[in-house]
């Protein structure tokens, strides 16, 4: 699934142009997702006006892989002026995932002994 972009979360403002007008640069690509423009793929140098954010056109794609991410964007003004760069930090979260073992069923007993499983042989995580 992908997320969109808020202009509200990614704030700029230049008082020699209409903030409408500035552009975001892609500096770092993300590692467990990538940063689309109207469904296409941005790589690194390529960016998107804030008029292109607040319309709804800017989106993080999660690839599945890992559970956070992180991105860099250079802010630039049309005449070319760079007015620094952000990092955003991307924060998974998990949908339905299925449970997983913390540790496995390990157990001692005597021969022909009976031991009972109790919590710390059978820990497991549930990562929904």
């Amino acid at each position: 699934p992908s997320v969109g972009r808020r202009a509200a979360q990614l704030a700029a403002s230049d008082p020699d142009v209409a903030t409408s007008a500035l552009r975001c640069v892609l500096v770092t690509a993300p590692t467990g997702g990538s940063l689309r423009l109207g469904g296409v793929l941005l790589a690194p140098g390529d960016g998107f006006t804030l008029a292109q954010l607040t319309a709804g056109q800017v989106a993080y794609q999660h690839d599945g892989t890992s559970i956070s991410d992180h991105l860099t964007l250079l802010l630039r003004d049309p005449s070319g002026a760079e007015g620094g760069s952000r990092d955003l930090t991307v924060v998974v979260i998990p949908v339905n995932d299925p449970p997983g073992w913390v540790q496995g069923l390990d157990l001692a007993v005597a021969e022909g002994g009976v031991t009972t499983l109790d919590t710390d042989q059978c820990r497991f995580l549930l990562l929904t």
